[in-house]
């Protein structure tokens, strides 16, 4: 039985890290690169750069728009896109960023 628990335990902690790398997937996948670019590199200037932002700060921002606490600027136009994105799959997004 312990071995069991061992085997599982090492396979969630090698799991979560997995995920995490799937920031840019998720970064296209959620519509994201269509407003703030490629690699998080706006070419719009109302749309701003996200490419190496500190990941708290964008996970905040993020999260504060999908729960209706952020709505100035282009909060409203995110609205619809974040409501089905979970703090997981935020977190993944904005640790990709950071890194870029």
């Amino acid at each position: 039985m312990k071995k069991l628990l061992m085997l599982l335990f090492v396979g969630v902690a090698f799991a979560a890290p997995a995920f995490a790398a799937d920031g840019s997937a998720l970064y296209t996948e959620k519509g994201c690169n269509a407003c703030h670019g490629e690699g998080g590199k706006s070419s719009v200037n109302i749309y701003p750069n996200l490419a190496g932002q500190r990941a708290d700060y964008v996970f905040a921002q993020a999260t504060a728009i999908r729960d209706g606490k952020r709505t100035n600027g282009g909060a409203a136009a995110m609205t619809a896109l974040v409501a089905t994105v979970s703090d997981e799959e935020f977190h993944a997004i904005a640790d990709y960023l950071s890194g870029l």
